[in-house]
């Protein structure tokens, strides 16, 4: 089993971040921000969970602007840790390996919700045993009206959250994974879990602390830019040059905190898959 040293991890992801930064923002840009903005610009409620849902939240495009949104975003995460893992390509051949690989990608998440529909499922039948096979009950119960069934709806849930967090830590590698290998769907995930194996504590705790981190930037600069903006623009409204500096704010943060934590995950992979895939095995995606 490879030895795992996250402050190796953030040591290496520096240079790289300092050499190359350029060219996975410009991935960023293209695959986050610009999907983002748009998607603010629609509807601004959009990045706020306690705001009402607007008209255009309840529209198709709306919808449809976020799921391509979301699948832009998986090719990108795979460019930038192409990028962080493959020396002195360029953002063209990132491009078109995350293109390439992106079937890979959504395979291994149609997998990856096996697992969880399976508990969900198991969890619905304790239920509807445990409330006496009464449906309107269970349904009530899981709302928080039936005082008798609370303990039942929080075990679900907590079981539901621990299988999550398990298969969130043991296949984090999947994405520099399919990057840089040649595995399926299946075989990717299994990778991950072979790697993964033994490390558990470690990288919860890593990936703990950048949530943390996460949080703590984009709540304290997007909370100084959104007073700013909010001073300059006022309320954003849907498709308004306010709605636009809001969406780029929010987005371009985002972005740059995505590339750190992308660099950082790519690096961990490298540790961990030292002795099983030599650097010269990452495929030549051909040139621009």
């Amino acid at each position: 089993m490879a030895n795992l040293s996250i402050s190796k991890a953030w040591d290496d992801s520096r240079p790289i971040i300092a050499n190359d930064g350029n060219l996975m923002f410009a991935v960023a840009l293209a695959t986050i921000v610009l999907p983002g903005t748009l998607l603010f610009m629609m509807d601004p409620t959009a990045g706020d969970i306690t705001a009402q849902s607007s008209e255009a939240a309840a529209d198709w495009s709306m919808f449809l602007v976020s799921l391509i949104g979301g699948l832009i975003g998986i090719i990108g995460s795979i460019a930038i840790s192409y990028l962080a893992l493959t020396p002195g390509t360029t953002v063209g051949n990132a491009l078109r390996r995350g293109l390439k690989r992106f079937w890979v990608t959504i395979g291994a998440v149609l997998i990856m919700m096996v697992p969880l529909v399976i508990v969900a499922i198991f969890a619905a039948l304790v239920t509807v045993v445990a409330g006496g096979g009464d449906l309107e009950a269970m349904s009530r119960a899981s709302s928080g009206e039936l005082e008798s069934m609370s303990g039942t709806v929080l075990a679900i849930v907590l079981l539901i959250v621990v299988v999550a967090v398990i298969l969130a830590v043991r296949l984090s590698l999947l994405t520099p994974i399919i990057a840089t290998e040649e595995h399926g769907p299946l075989q990717s995930l299994l990778r991950s879990w072979h790697l993964t194996k033994g490390h558990f504590w470690r990288l919860l705790a890593f990936f703990l602390l950048v949530a943390i981190g996460a949080l703590l930037v984009l709540g304290g600069i997007g909370l100084i830019a959104t007073l700013a903006l909010a001073l300059i623009f006022g309320d954003p409204e849907p498709m308004s040059i306010g709605a636009l500096a809001y969406g780029l704010v929010s987005t371009v943060l985002q972005a740059a905190v995505t590339v750190v934590y992308l660099v950082m995950v790519a690096r961990i992979y490298r540790q961990l898959s030292v002795d099983t895939v030599p650097h010269a095995t990452v495929p030549d995606a051909g040139g621009d």
